[in-house]
Parts: C-alpha cells; structure tokens; sequence
C-alpha cells in the first residue's frame, strides 16, 4: 500500500489533515485502513490499483445510490479518489462485531426483507458495477429469466471457461440456462432491491446495536437470488431466517432456487479462486 499517496488523495478529497493512518483487517480484496482527520474524527479508507480500484469506484457510486434508495444500513461513502490506476475510498467509521444473538440475527433478517420491499420497474441497475473484483454488467431487462441468464450465468461461464472448466460442466451450465423459464418461478421474482453479495462476512452489528450490510454488489433482482447467497460459506443464524419469512414468505420449492442462484456465486469463486469451486459448481448443478 502506498500510504503516502493514499493520505495525500484524502487529505484532497476531504479537504482535511490526516493526522493519523494505520492498517486494519479488511478482507481479502482491499487495502484497509483507519483514519484519523482533523480534531480527531475517525474514518475508514481502502486502497487498491488496476481492477480492484475500479472495484472500489463502482462500490463508491452503489453506495450512493442506496442512500439515496433510503437503505441507510449501508455505510455512507465520503470520498473516492484515484490518481493513475490508484483509487483509494472513503467511508464513514463503523465500530462492528458479528451478531451475539437471536435478536441480533432477527434484526438483521427484518432489515433485509424491508430492503426487498424497495423495488424498480425493471431488473438490473443504472450503472455496471462489480462483485468482489469481477465486473458484473446491469443493464436492465424487463424479464428477470432474461436477465439472469445473460447478465449473471452468461458472463461468468464465458471466463470460467477461458479458466479451465471442463467441458461437460460448462454443457450442463447451459443447458440449466436454456432451462431456466421452467425452472424459476418468475411470477413472484419482483425486482426488489439486492444486496448482491450477502454473506454471513458483509453483514455486522454496530456497538449501538444497529444491523449495518456493507460491499454490495446491488441490483434489482429477485429476493430468492439473495437469501440463497445468505446460506453459504456458513450462513445465518436460524432466527435470521424466521424474521425474514415473517415479511418475505418463504418460496416454493426454496432449495432448488437456492441452487440456481448459486450457480452464479459458485462460478465466480471459480473464476476469482480457482478451481478448489468447482464441486460447488457441480452441487449447484445436480
């Protein structure tokens, strides 16, 4: 991390003095850091270079349109900068912990349902954004099996195939595809406003006890596509779920739109990571 070119773009974006700036657990996509300006306001920066500062612009103008959406359980953005094919963002400080509690959990499942009662006349997203640090195209669709299909499956079956994937995974990935008008229930899959990237890891409570999601990946989507992304790598609590389905009412045949939605998630891991996903892939396919 350059910290000398990461304060001096702060200190431009923020019209302040960074007095103090030090590394801290951030994940595995970033560069993150706390931040202290002026009299002593603590702030919470990443920095990264080439794909991955793209990644933190696209994530900037998401979270501006949350906020503007009325989803305030997002942390509000300040400033992003970028100086060459360096970007550094600038959030507001958040002091976190993970859930200690059913209550905690039940909180978290009620935001997520109001947030999916936020809805669009159309599937997609004004802008491109990305999830993790691949780029996820949005360009609206008034059918969401259209959607799913091209803007989700589509481009990450491309890349996963240029990654290796076998052939007879990627021929059973398209023929799931040229399935899936049987296979989703579109009747009941509104365009609610998505998360996108909601696992156990982006979601947190603040000391106040306030649920807070963080790294979106947003667009207006299916609900189903986002409880199915909550369940793996560890999932929710139970009372998460309960609270939730008290809004949301639970899907017919859940588990098997579980999969399908998981389809996208797991060949994306593939193509970030390697090759260590493709039993996800595969279980997502039977």
């Amino acid at each position: 991390m350059n910290v000398e070119l990461a304060t001096a773009l702060l200190e431009q974006g923020l019209g302040q003095t960074v007095v103090a700036i030090s590394p801290v657990m951030g994940g595995d996509s970033h560069h993150a850091f706390s931040v202290t300006v002026g009299e002593g306001e603590q702030l919470f920066a990443k920095c990264n270079v080439g794909v991955g500062a793209a990644a933190l612009e696209t994530e900037f103008a998401s979270l501006q349109a949350l906020h503007a959406l009325g989803a305030h359980w997002y942390p509000r953005p300040i400033t992003v900068q970028r100086d060459g094919d360096f970007v550094v963002l600038c959030l507001e400080y958040l002091d976190l912990h993970r859930p200690e509690n059913d209550q905690n959990a039940a909180q978290m499942g009620q935001l997520l349902a109001l947030q999916h009662q936020i809805t669009s006349a159309n599937y997609g997203w004004p802008t491109d954004n990305h999830i993790g640090r691949t780029p996820q195209t949005n360009t609206e669709h008034a059918d969401w099996v259209t959607f799913y299909r091209e803007r989700r499956l589509a481009p990450q079956l491309t890349m996963a195939v240029r990654r290796g994937l076998a052939r007879e995974v990627e021929v059973q990935v398209r023929d799931l595809m040229s399935q899936l008008a049987c296979l989703i229930e579109v009747d009941v899959a509104r365009p609610a406003l998505l998360h996108g990237d909601l696992w156990a890891g982006n979601a947190s409570i603040t000391r106040q006890g306030k649920p807070i999601f963080y790294d979106p990946a947003p667009y207006f989507g299916d609900p189903m596509a986002d409880i199915a992304m909550t369940r793996l790598f560890g999932g929710f609590p139970h009372a998460f779920y309960s609270a939730y389905h008290e809004l949301m009412p639970r899907r017919h045949n859940f588990t098997k739109h579980c999969k399908i939605y998981d389809l996208y998630h797991a060949l994306n891991h593939f193509n970030l990571f390697g090759s260590g996903y493709l039993p996800m892939i595969i279980r997502c396919l039977n």
